[in-house]
C-alpha cells in the first residue's frame, strides 16, 4: 500500500487488494494510513514464516509457490521462501522477431532447476494471442479474448512454436522430477488429446517411449468449459494437476473484460458465481486425487486465504514477496473451523461484498486487522 501523485491528483494503491483510489477523501486516507502503519508491523512478524512450510492450525499443509514471469525474477524468488515456483509464465520469450530456439528454452529450463533446486517448477506452455501479441503472427480479431489464444494458438502453430517448445522441455524433464508442464486456456478434451499425441510422438522420436508420463501434464482451468467438465479431462488420465487461472475464470465466468476500466466495479475474482465454480471444480479433482492450485491474483490477495483454504486447494501461488504474508495467514487459520461454519455462508451470499467482509471478519478473530 502506498500513495503518490498522477497528474495533480493524489492515488493510493493497495497492492493487497487489488484497488486504485484516485482523490481520496480525509477519511480514506486517515483509513490507509492506519492500514500502511499496521501493515508495516505485521509484515516484520511474518518474516519468519516466509522460509518455513505452511501448515494451518489443524495441520493441513499448504504449500506456497511462486508465479514467476523471466528468469531474473527467478532468481529473486528464491530468496523469498517460495516453496517452489507455480507458474513460470514463457511468453516474455516469445516476443523477439522469431520464437525461441530449442537451445535457448533447453538453457531457460535448465537455470529454473538450479534457482529452485529439489523444489516443483511448473512451467507453463507460452499462453500467446489476445493482450499477448506476437511480432511474427498477424491476428486480426474482433473478440481476441475469444479468439486464437493459448492452447488454440499453439495447435494452430504447433510446427513453428509448439513443437519446439515441447521438444525443450521433454529433453530437460527426461531427467528430473521437478518439472510440469502447465496447458494454457483450454476448453475442449480433444485439445488435450491432440497435445498429448503430439508430446508421445516427440518422445518417440527422441527415444522416450514413455514421454507423455514424464512430461507430469497439467492444465489450467480458466474457462467455464474446462471447469465444468473438469471430469472429463481428468478421465483421460493425463492430467496430474490442475492450476485454476482466477483472472481469465472470473472474466469468462462474470462475462466481464478485466481490461476494460469501465466494468472494474464488475470484476471481482471473490463473486459468488466465480466461487461456486471453483468448488464444483475442486471438488471433482479431488474424486481423482489430482493436485489443485490456485495460480490466479486471488491467491494473492490476503482476505481471500480463507476462503481457498476452505475450498481444499492444495497450493496458493504469488507473488514473491507476499510469501511470508500468506504462510502467515495459513498458520493462524483452522481449514475445518472455515470448512464447517465459513465456507457454505459464503457460497450462498449474492455479492462480493458480502463475501470480503465474512472473510475479513474471520481474519480479524485471529488477530489479522491490517486488511
Amino acid at each position: 500500500m502506498k500513495s503518490f501523485t498522477v497528474k495533480n491528483k493524489l492515488t493510493i494503491v493497495d497492492s493487497l487488494e487489488g484497488i486504485l483510489i484516485v482523490e481520496p477523501d480525509s477519511n480514506t486516507i486517515k483509513t490507509y494510513a492506519e492500514k500502511l502503519e499496521n501493515y508495516i508491523k505485521l509484515r516484520e512478524e511474518v518474516q519468519r514464516y516466509a522460509r518455513a512450510e505452511a501448515y494451518t492450525q489443524d495441520r493441513h499443509k499448504i504449500d506456497v509457490l511462486c508465479n514467476i514471469g523471466n528468469l531474473e525474477e527467478a532468481r529473486l524468488a528464491s530468496d523469498y521462501g517460495c516453496d517452489g515456483i507455480g507458474l513460470f509464465r514463457t511468453e516474455f520469450l516469445y516476443t523477439s522477431e522469431r520464437p525461441p530456439s530449442q537451445d535457448l528454452l533447453e538453457d531457460i529450463f535448465n537455470k529454473l532447476l538450479g534457482f529452485f533446486k529439489g523444489k516443483p517448477i511448473v512451467i507453463r506452455a507460452p499462453d500467446l494471442g489476445a493482450d499477448k501479441p506476437l511480432p511474427y503472427v498477424k491476428l486480426e480479431e474482433q473478440n481476441p479474448f475469444l479468439g486464437l489464444r493459448g492452447i488454440r494458438l499453439l495447435l494452430e502453430y504447433k510446427e513453428e512454436i509448439f513443437k519446439p517448445f515441447l521438444k525443450a522441455y521433454i529433453r530437460i524433464a527426461k531427467n528430473t522430477n521437478n518439472l510440469k508442464l502447465l496447458l494454457p486456456m483450454v476448453s475442449k478434451v480433444s485439445e488435450l488429446y491432440e497435445t498429448a499425441n503430439i508430446i508421445s510422438d516427440i518422445g518417440n522420436e527422441m527415444g522416450i517411449p514413455n514421454a507423455i508420463e514424464q512430461t507430469n501434464l497439467g492444465i489450467m482451468v480458466e474457462t467455464p468449459a474446462a471447469a465444468i467438465a473438469i471430469d472429463k479431462f481428468l478421465e483421460t488420465n493425463y492430467i496430474k494437476f490442475i492450476s485454476i487461472g482466477t483472472n481469465d475464470l472470473t472474466q469468462y465466468v462474470l462475462a466481464v473484460d478485466r481490461t476494460n476500466a469501465r466494468l472494474s466495479r464488475l470484476y471481482n475474482e471473490l463473486d459468488p458465481a466465480v466461487l461456486r465454480i471453483m468448488k464444483y471444480t475442486i471438488e471433482n479433482a479431488k474424486r481423482y486425487s489430482v493436485r489443485v492450485d490456485i495460480c490466479g491474483e486471488l491467491a494473492s490477495r490476503a482476505n481471500a486465504v480463507p476462503i481457498l483454504i476452505g475450498l481444499d486447494v492444495d497450493g496458493l501461488s504469488v507473488n514473491p514477496p507476499l510469501v511470508g504474508l500468506i504462510k502467515y495467514i495459513i498458520s493462524k487459520s483452522n481449514k475445518t473451523y472455515i470448512r464447517k461454519e465459513i465456507l457454505d455462508k459464503i457460497l450462498n451470499l449474492d455479492t462480493d461484498e458480502k463475501v470480503l467482509k465474512i472473510s475479513k471478519d474471520y481474519l480479524k478473530s485471529l488477530g489479522i486487522s491490517v486488511l
